[in-house]
């Protein structure tokens, strides 16, 4: 009986250890449960954030990029400092200086242009870098650009007399550009303007036809390949390249047209060489021209190298071997009249070798000083242009006058050049 009694209490005991075991189990269970299903959320949750952050993290950065790609195609005024596209038609130089086309260009190429030649060319007012020629065109009305063209050929002129020929035209439109005259004859003007763009004689200013463009290299650089390889074809194996070889002539010769231009151009700045030295005489040193006053003597004193010469005969004190200057001027009826030179022109006229006609014989000492004046400068002109005529012959005055009709119309007749005498 006692055995079994202890039998049943330790089956009570295995059962209650089967049974805590079986809680602990389930409450392991249960408790690996809840922390599978709280890492799980955590986990959820943990992706969620790092998500949104990352989210975040995307937004931020395209935002950044997007301020950064703005700051790259935004510029600001030099003078208002406004913002502007990198694309703005006002004013920009190469260092990167910008104008604003609606107030601030406008203002200063106003500015600019009420300056007169101090103003021009127009350069950047923060660098004083020149401004491109393209973009000056941009921000100028057509009124604007014609007086700014003006200014900047008159003082050119005035600076650099021997390089005005640098600044060069397009005949089609409004672009001008600098060129370097040193650097050579310039016999074409290549339009830059996106709306022309045209290719036109310098000295003519016709358009040089599309297909000589585009066969100026391919004509001078194979000019010798084509011509030996027809020598050693028949008509009949060449055929196919005898249009190329007509085209080529047609080349050929619109280039010989322009290079006639050339020479003549060349011909017409001698021309007006001769035009300004009737007109003036030229310091015997530094080569200034010199013009007198209607009423002033012939003795002149060159304000830029203060050399003394005569203004009839063009000679300096040194050229004459003369110590005192003045003893070269004479009077009409002393004894070395025929070796110098008349003090006044007045004299010229009195002697006989100029004639004016005079209405009125009440005309004042100042016009007909004028007139005298007037006409001598006509007579050396045409004794200058006649030796010009001789020099050059008929054919070559012709066709100077056939392709530059200034100088028919040169206020000068052939004929009168032709029995032109010296004074």
């Amino acid at each position: 009986m006692g055995n079994r009694n202890t039998r049943n209490q330790r089956r009570a005991l295995v059962f209650r250890n089967e049974n805590f075991q079986q809680r602990n189990a389930q409450q392991r269970n249960l408790q690996q449960r809840n922390a599978s299903s709280e890492s799980s959320s955590d986990n959820s949750s943990n992706k969620s954030d790092s998500s949104s952050e990352t989210a975040s993290n995307t937004t931020r950065t395209r935002t950044r990029n997007k301020d950064v790609e703005t700051k790259k195609h935004e510029v600001n005024c030099s003078a208002c400092l406004d913002k502007l596209d990198v694309s703005h038609g006002g004013i920009s130089c190469n260092q990167n200086h910008h104008l604003c086309l609606e107030a601030c260009a406008k203002d200063y190429v106003n500015t600019k242009i009420a300056d007169g030649m101090e103003g021009v060319p127009l350069t950047c007012p923060v660098c004083k870098l020149a401004i491109k020629e393209n973009i000056i065109q941009r921000v100028m009305t057509e009124e604007q650009l014609e007086q700014y063209t003006r200014l900047v050929v008159l003082k050119s002129s005035l600076e650099n007399p021997d390089d005005c020929d640098a600044i060069v035209y397009c005949p089609s439109c409004n672009y001008y550009e600098y060129r370097n005259a040193t650097s050579g004859d310039i016999m074409f003007v290549y339009c830059q303007d996106p709306n022309c763009m045209k290719v036109s004689c310098y000295t003519c200013k016709s358009t040089i036809s599309s297909h000589v463009i585009s066969g100026l290299e391919c004509v001078h650089e194979n000019f010798g390949t084509r011509n030996r390889r027809r020598s050693n074809q028949s008509d009949s194996e060449d055929s196919s390249f005898e249009p190329y070889l007509i085209d080529n002539e047609a080349i050929d010769g619109e280039f010989e047209r322009h290079f006639k231009c050339n020479s003549l151009r060349a011909l017409k700045h001698e021309f007006d060489s001769v035009i300004q030295k009737g007109q003036g005489d030229e310091c015997p040193k530094c080569h200034l021209i010199g013009n007198k006053n209607p009423g002033d003597c012939c003795h002149m004193t060159c304000p830029q190298c203060e050399t003394e010469w005569c203004y009839i005969c063009g000679k300096s004190q040194e050229e004459l071997g003369i110590g005192d200057f003045y003893s070269h001027f004479t009077d009409p009826d002393s004894d070395n009249a025929e070796t110098g030179c008349y003090m006044y022109l007045t004299e010229l006229y009195e002697a006989g070798r100029i004639v004016v006609t005079i209405d009125d014989i009440d005309t004042d000492e100042d016009t007909i000083d004028s007139a005298i004046t007037d006409e001598y400068h006509r007579r050396r002109t045409l004794f200058l242009l006649k030796k010009f005529h001789e020099k050059h012959g008929s054919d070559a005055f012709n066709e100077l006058m056939e392709q530059f009709p200034a100088v028919e119309n040169c206020g000068y007749s052939l004929q009168e050049i032709e029995n032109a005498q010296e004074i």
